[in-house]
């Protein structure tokens, strides 16, 4: 339970969340007395879809709406090889795959499987949060801002790597050569250094005193707090709290970047029972109280979309992808 905010439970909730919108409160206890949950990671430790699935699980646990919980994380071939595996997994177990907006990113690109229906196999539960991009250097640089980098970057391109959490051609290097094409700076003059998860970049980008990171805002909150990075953009639509120096990516002029969203998944082919049951868990975590203030302690961005909106939503992403991906393309 986290502490300081048990609420009891007389309290009445009614919040929409994530197109959840219900009054009263559920017995908690009866429900999660026999549940277990398996969450598949496509993802290698310490990035950011590790870290939102693994504080969904905490908060799923001590609020006692599932008994125990397992994570898998299964990196590789962006995030194909996780999904292949979770789809494997029996029907009738209880299993989550909580993904980012990358895997439609490789799919709209060709490079997320030989299977091209692989995603039509999921089906979009929730999406959990939305995750800002950030593009930075480490706290010791001389450069104070984006603009500073830039410049010193055309000098010297061979002084420069950028890390990133995803692979080439991904969110990650994406939000850079965005940032590169305000320069007049195409991909092919831009040292990439790809990573499983943004833990994975960081270790590499920390150990680089020219190093650029480009990754996610949850990756990094650890390093914010510890004042090891030096944000100089952020992919959101205002300034955060938590770095109110760094400017967002239109203030720069750079009409674009690719937000990222932690979205849970499930089989398409589970049957009704199991999807009632997902759809209770789900019920569950929106209209409790106590989600909000954990969100809000673990800096996890909540979103508001209905459930039957959720497919549009992804489409609607899916396009703005496909839109950035023809404008990096274009001389």
């Amino acid at each position: 339970m986290i502490k300081g905010y048990k609420v009891k439970k007389f309290f009445k909730l009614f919040i929409c969340h994530a197109g959840f919108s219900f009054i009263g409160i559920y017995s908690l206890n009866s429900f999660a007395s026999d549940n277990n949950l398996k969450i598949i990671i496509p993802a290698d430790k310490n990035g950011g879809i590790d870290y939102i699935a693994r504080k969904l699980g905490e908060f799923l646990n001590d609020e006692k709406i599932i008994k125990q919980i397992q994570y898998e994380n299964i990196p590789g071939s962006g995030a194909s090889k996780g999904i292949e595996e979770f789809l494997k997994i029996n029907t009738n177990e209880n299993s989550f795959l909580i993904a980012s907006l990358g895997a439609h990113v490789n799919d709209l690109q060709g490079n997320l499987s030989q299977d091209k229906e692989l995603l039509k196999k999921l089906t979009p539960l929730a999406i959990i949060s939305e995750d800002y991009p950030i593009i930075a250097v480490s706290n010791s640089s001389s450069l104070k801002n984006e603009e500073e980098l830039m410049q010193e970057f055309q000098k010297n391109k061979d002084k420069f790597k950028v890390y990133g959490g995803s692979k080439v051609k991904e969110i990650d290097h994406i939000n850079f050569l965005l940032t590169a094409k305000k320069y007049d700076l195409n991909s092919s003059q831009v040292q990439y250094v790809e990573s499983n998860g943004g833990g994975k970049a960081f270790d590499k980008f920390i150990q680089d005193k020219n190093g650029i990171l480009s990754t996610s805002f949850s990756e990094n909150i650890k390093n914010i707090v510890d004042q090891k990075i030096k944000i100089l953009a952020i992919c959101s639509d205002n300034r955060l709290k938590e770095c109110p120096n760094a400017p967002t990516f239109k203030e720069l002029g750079i009409p674009n970047c690719l937000m990222n969203y932690r979205i849970i998944y499930i089989n398409s082919k589970s049957p009704p029972e199991k999807i009632k049951f997902y759809n209770n868990i789900i019920n569950k975590l929106f209209t409790n109280l106590n989600w909000l203030y954990f969100s809000k302690d673990n800096h996890i961005i909540n979103i508001k979309v209905k459930s039957n909106n959720i497919p549009k939503f992804i489409e609607q992403k899916r396009e703005d992808i496909q839109k950035i991906i023809v404008s990096l393309n274009e001389k």
